[in-house]
């Protein structure tokens, strides 16, 4: 039987760091039927030349290959680009600085092909901190639970962005990334489809996840503006708005503390928890519980792990 065609989306701004890795993680992919999409979202740095000359050496590897340069117009219409060229069955994910298992697409294609209704599968993975060297290992199941969690901010989000594989039928008939949410984009497309139940999570680590300086995860305000935008088009959001605006303040509070540990940022910090002491409490012990139970994870699971590099 041969390979139904899987087309993979790479959306590229200003990661020359990471890039080589990312494809190279592609290239080494035991699933044969590929077709690379690459859409370079106005990069300032050398990353589309040295991604360019990567694919052109390894043309071979691959079904199909298409590369594409654009003014900066933000990732979610990169994404949404790519998946517009796509020829494949299936439209697999991955942002420019991150890493798939070799087996990645084979073990979530064959998901798919076995199970009719599931139209789209993300898979457990690895979070690598750039900067301190700490490792987590993220697990996504039970996916009605964990989406609930990444909802409110007190769970790791699902990272549809690079560990997606979806039907391109399934997703065209859905709708691609919403236009106006740039960070959360995953967080509406994951829940649309558990929604339907038509979402699966694979339960092998298939991807490292590298949390950068330069990562959107750090555009707060975008995260802000975004969930408005969720209350707007998903009733599943509004349900957990008051919650979710608590969570989403004591989060930037803490970030903030994180990021800039003065006696101001701990005065906001403290604020914010006197105004919503139980929430506080709350949200403060499910995010250690949540770090100490991933961390644990990834040293039981090291040896394991070591596939994904």
């Amino acid at each position: 039987m041969s390979e139904s065609l899987v087309s993979v989306v790479i959306p590229l701004f200003n990661k020359e760091k990471y890039i080589s890795s990312t494809l190279y993680s592609v290239i080494a992919q035991d699933y044969r039927n590929i077709e690379l999409i690459m859409i370079d979202d106005g990069s300032t740095d050398n990353g589309y030349a040295l991604a360019c000359n990567i694919l052109q050496n390894n043309q071979q590897r691959f079904t199909r290959i298409i590369t594409v340069s654009t003014d900066n117009l933000g990732q979610t219409a990169a994404r949404n680009k790519g998946v517009c060229l796509a020829r494949g069955k299936f439209v697999a994910f991955l942002d420019a600085d991150d890493i798939w298992a070799h087996k990645k697409i084979s073990t979530q294609v064959a998901h798919l092909e076995k199970c009719d209704e599931i139209d789209l599968v993300i898979c457990n993975y690895v979070m690598f901190y750039e900067q301190s060297g700490t490792s987590l290992a993220v697990s996504f199941t039970p996916i009605e639970k964990k989406l609930k969690s990444w909802i409110l901010t007190t769970g790791f989000g699902g990272l549809i962005e690079s560990t997606g594989v979806i039907r391109r039928s399934a997703l065209l008939k859905s709708g691609l990334f919403h236009s106006r949410i740039e960070g959360p984009g995953g967080l509406e497309m994951l829940a649309r489809f558990v929604t339907a139940r038509r979402a699966f999570c694979s339960k092998e680590y298939l991807c490292k996840y590298q949390v950068t300086a330069v990562g959107w995860h750090n555009n707060k305000v975008d995260l802000v503006s975004s969930f408005q935008e969720l209350y707007s088009i998903s009733p599943l959001f509004l349900n957990y708005k008051n919650k979710i605006e608590t969570n989403l303040k004591l989060h930037l509070a803490l970030s903030n503390l994180k990021k800039n540990c003065s006696l101001r940022s701990f005065s906001q910090f403290i604020r914010v928890c006197i105004f919503s002491p139980l929430s506080a409490t709350q949200y403060i012990s499910l995010i250690a519980i949540r770090l100490i139970t991933a961390r644990l994870r990834f040293f039981i699971m090291y040896k394991k792990l070591q596939n994904i590099r």
